[in-house]
């Protein structure tokens, strides 16, 4: 088994001869097995087993079905990786790591939507958070698009729901 270290000596010998074959390896090094799944929902992810070499980051992308939103991806993530809920991710691994990733149904809500529409993309975006709260099965994500939004009421949320924004400098 090759390790991590600086040098690495080998001998080889067969059985009933009278030779052997001996080498050194310099800057012999480790790659780590970086296995990566979909947890739930309907999607890809570009690769399932990678082969990585220590210090140098890595990229990792995920494709949802139609109709579906990455939820976040799941693992022993380094201290300081950001952007788990995005369909990218960029990081660099310290050792092996099982990382997955999940999907959810998606809708958006705009205030250039409609009420009529289906919801299913931005634009076919319901136009008010009250009907897409309403009208959207538990664990769908709703994707609050960019604008301003006037609530007649306070929201009532029933079921288990994620509300993503555009941001707050951006959903008002």
């Amino acid at each position: 088994m090759l390790g991590a270290s600086e040098n690495t000596d080998f001998t080889f010998s067969h059985e009933g001869s009278t030779k052997s074959i001996e080498a050194q390896f310099e800057g012999v090094y480790t790659k780590y097995v970086i296995n990566v799944s979909v947890s739930s929902g309907e999607g890809s992810v570009e690769a399932t087993e990678i082969y990585h070499t220590p210090g140098e980051p890595i990229t990792l992308v995920a494709t949802p079905a139609d109709g579906h939103a990455v939820y976040r991806w799941s693992g022993d993530f380094p201290e300081g990786t950001t952007s788990i809920q995005e369909e990218t991710i960029t990081f660099t691994p310290v050792g092996p790591m099982d990382i997955s990733v999940s999907f959810r149904p998606v809708r958006y809500v705009s205030p250039s939507g409609s009420d009529d529409a289906d919801g299913g993309s931005p634009l076919t975006a319901w136009m008010t958070l009250p009907h897409a709260l309403t009208n959207v099965a538990a664990g769908t994500i709703v994707r609050v698009l960019e604008g301003e939004y006037e609530l007649t009421s306070s929201l009532s949320i029933t079921n288990t729901v994620v509300l993503r924004g555009d941001g707050r400098e951006k959903t008002i």
